[in-house]
């Protein structure tokens, strides 16, 4: 039990170290001293930087699905997936290194596009995937696939939250979601006026 308990608090560390100082905030010295540990004691639970960082980005996916479940409750289809959209913006926007790490840090499991999600392997895509498939069913949404759909959705929803988190755009956080949604929604409309 207590070896699990320091698992936890070296990840705990090692991302708050991250979100606070990037890359080189996160060294086995630097966390053993934070910690009151030794490095060996760590190295327990994790054989090197990478793997730690790896399990901080776990955390970080599953923080972000959280995040986009917010929108659950919306039965309009379209509305969701601004509501998502918006929340995935948001997301990168309070997590700014953490959420580039998610997508940045090389990983043999990171998910791939079309593989990945035609298995259904990424939780952010089934979540998509998903809201696309009923927008096609039941919005009058027109597309080739869900698959191809979420494609589309998620490279605007990372965009925006690519932009925000580099400070490309300058927007105060009410009007950045408004032109998010508003851009998810003329995506899933074929451009069509709101």
């Amino acid at each position: 039990m207590k070896s699990t308990t320091l698992a936890t608090r070296v990840r705990i560390a090692a991302r708050r170290a991250y979100e606070k100082g990037g890359p080189s905030a996160v060294s086995a010295r630097k966390l053993a001293d934070t910690l009151g540990v030794s490095q060996m004691a760590m190295y327990r639970h994790f054989r090197g930087k990478h793997e730690l960082l790896s399990a901080v980005v776990d955390e970080g996916f599953a923080e972000l699905v959280e995040r986009l479940r917010k929108a659950d409750n919306i039965a309009d289809p379209v509305k969701r997936l601004e509501a998502r959209a918006a929340h995935w913006v948001e997301f990168a926007g309070d997590h700014r290194r953490l959420f580039e790490l998610m997508f940045s840090h090389p990983r043999s499991d990171a998910r791939r596009f079309p593989q990945d999600f035609v298995a259904r392997k990424s939780p952010t895509g089934v979540l998509i995937e998903d809201d696309c498939r009923e927008a096609m069913q039941h919005a009058g949404v027109v597309a080739r696939s869900p698959l191809e759909l979420g494609l589309m959705l998620w490279s605007v929803m990372h965009g925006f939250a690519m932009l925000r988190i580099n400070d490309r755009i300058s927007l105060p956080s009410a009007e950045l979601e408004r032109v998010c949604r508003l851009t998810v929604r003329r995506l899933l409309r074929g451009g069509a006026s709101p």
